[in-house]
Order: structure tokens, then sequence, then C-alpha cells
């Protein structure tokens, strides 16, 4: 008897503290919401930004009625809460709101397995459960208006990665040109022109890939439509199938693929998207702001060692902020992101610099 109420007391403050959690997770994405909705000038994305921030607060009300069906009094938003949605604001301010909402469309992805999992908890009532449902479709809702087209982050994408490509290869080969060559001017010359050759390549590359991305969404669109068209209940599979992958059971994902049948091609093909052009113009002129951070210490005749700790200590800093930007657009840890990227950038750079200096030794070649 004993071990029954001890089971039972602990589900109770399982439970309880499952509440607190998330209504605490509400609050703070209510606040993001509602921060940059106020921040943003285009109405149309300043209207989505105010309509999310709406519905987190309407989930608020659901925890704060779960709460009181189970007599908990809950604890208001504290230190850490606050914190985090200021952090959301600065990150606006400083990285823009494509790379903040992409760290937000990670959050509603976590949302959606944590609610898929409380579905299936045995010590919710039916009624809490129907709640929770209504909050789970919400979420997947969120998760789809946040990878709309007004959110997409490929030309931010193009912008970071030829920025670190343009970055680490220059830096790489200023660092081996300075272990040869004595005179700045050389060494900055070498490399401006590998960066101009590099931005070109990846010019090229950045226009065939973003060509063929196009076309093959478009190719997975018409194919969509094509299934809505002959056979509906062969495309809500196919999004059932799409929304198990994301953590939701069976169950749970047939019952919400058939009440989305309407929008269903649109949810498991996107519209095709993005500018081949302009891709390519993006990612060129970014490898050049890329090569050029490298570069600035020998464009304004500094030499030697001095040049040399000036380059690594600027690309250093460059590249771990990179770097922890696209661990951020790639969901993996921006420190650590930041971390890997500067330590492979400046060990390139170090055995680039070993091996001009041993051909200058051993050739001879010592042009000041």
């Amino acid at each position: 008897m004993a071990s029954t109420l001890s089971r039972a007391e602990e589900f109770n403050a399982e439970v309880a503290e499952i509440i607190q959690c998330n209504y605490l997770d509400e609050v703070v994405d209510c606040t993001v919401y509602a921060e940059l909705a106020k921040a943003e000038r285009n109405p149309k994305i300043r209207d989505i930004l105010s309509r999310l921030s709406e519905i987190e607060r309407k989930h608020i009300d659901v925890w704060s009625r779960l709460a009181e069906q189970r007599g908990l009094t809950l604890r208001p938003a504290g230190v850490r809460q606050k914190c985090k949605a200021k952090a959301y604001r600065l990150l606006r301010s400083f990285m823009g709101l494509r790379i903040t909402v992409r760290l937000l469309e990670s959050d509603e992805q976590q949302a959606i397995v944590k609610y898929a999992k409380l579905l299936e908890r045995s010590d919710l009532t039916s009624e809490e459960k129907a709640l929770l449902d209504d909050v789970l479709k919400d979420e997947i809702a969120h998760e789809y208006t946040l990878m709309s087209q007004e959110f997409r982050v490929e030309s931010v994408r193009d912008v970071i990665y030829g920025v670190s490509d343009g970055l680490i290869e220059v830096l790489a080969v200023v660092s081996g040109f300075s272990g040869a060559f004595t005179s700045p001017l050389i060494v900055a010359v070498a490399g401006m022109i590998v960066g101009l050759s590099g931005a070109l390549s990846m010019a090229v590359g950045a226009y065939l890939s973003t060509t063929s991305d196009v076309e093959i969404a478009k190719s997975e669109m018409e194919r969509a439509k094509l299934q809505a068209s002959l056979s509906e209940d062969t495309l809500i599979a196919r999004l059932s199938r799409m929304l198990t992958s994301k953590g939701l059971d069976t169950a749970a994902a047939t019952k919400i693929a058939g009440e989305l049948k309407g929008i269903a091609h649109n949810l498991v093909a996107s519209e095709p998207e993005g500018e081949p052009k302009k891709s390519a113009l993006h990612t060129a002129i970014s490898y050049i702001g890329g090569a050029a951070i490298p570069v600035l210490a020998y464009l304004v005749g500094v030499s030697g060692l001095t040049a040399v700790i000036s380059s690594y200590a600027i690309s250093a800093l460059a590249t771990f902020v990179i770097g922890s930007i696209i661990g951020a657009l790639s969901d993996v840890n921006p420190w650590r992101k930041g971390l890997q990227m500067m330590t492979l950038a400046i060990g390139a750079a170090l055995a680039t610099h070993g091996a001009g200096i041993l051909v200058s030794r051993f050739l001879h070649i010592n042009l000041a």
C-alpha cells in the first residue's frame, strides 16, 4: 500500500514539474515573439510574429488551466527565463531576424517531440490529453510557419559560408607566403589573387547548386500536386510518415495528417525557392569579404612576426564568430562549432606557414 502511494506521489510530482516547466517555456516564447514583432518593420512578418505570440499566450492559459485542475501554484518567470528572452532580443539586433528565427525553429522541433511524448503518458486525463493535442497541432503549425519563405535562411547561409571559406583559405595562403617572403606587399597581393580566384570559383558552385535545388524542389512539388489530384490518401500517408519521423507516434501522426489534408502538398514539398544569380553574387562578395580579413595587416604594411600574429588574432576571432553562427543554423552547439572552426583554421594556417618557411630555406627564397 505504501509503495503504491509512493509511486502515485512520484507521478504527481513529475506531472507538476512538467506543467511548471512547460508553462515557463511558453511564457518565454510568448515574450520573444512579441518583442520580435515590435522590432519588425515588414508588416507581413510583424503580423506573423504577433499571431505566434498570441498562440503562445493561449498555450500559457492551457498550462495554467492544467495547474489549476491539479491544485498547483505556478511559479512566475525567473531570472533564467528573462535572460533567455533578452538573449533572443539581442541576437535579433546583432544577427538579424532570420538567424534568430532559425534558433526558434529548433525550439519548436523540440516542443513537437516533447508534446508527442506527453500524449503517451498514462497519468494524464482524457481532457488534459485533448488540450495537449491542440497545443501539439499549434506547434506543428508554428514550425511550418517558421520554415516558410519569409523566414528562409538560404541567403544568410550563402553569406556565412562564403565568408568562412574565404577567410580560412586566404589565412592559410598568407600564412604560408609570410613564411617564405618578408615583403608584406607580396603577401597581400598573393592573398588577394587567391581570394579573387576563390570567389569566382565559389560563385560558379553556388549558382549550379542553387539551380539544382530549385529544379529538385519544382519536381517534388509537381509530384505532390499530382498525388493530391490522383490519390489524396497517398499524400496523407506521406505526410503521416513525415510527422512520424519528427517523433510523433503513428496514431497521432495519422490523425494530424488527416486534419491537415487541405495543405498536405505544401507540407510534404516546399515551393521552389532560391535565386541562382543572387546566390552566386552573395557567395562571391562574402568570400572576398572573408578573404580580406587575414590580409588586412599586410595591406597596411605590417611585416614579420607582428603581421603574422595580427593576422592570426583577427582571423581566430572572426572564425569563432562565424563558426558559432554556422552552429546555430545547423542545430549544433554554437560554442563547440566556433571553437572547432577556429582550431581547424589556425591549424591549417600554421601548417602552411611551416611549409612556407621550409620552402624559403631549402630553395633559398627570401624576397623583401
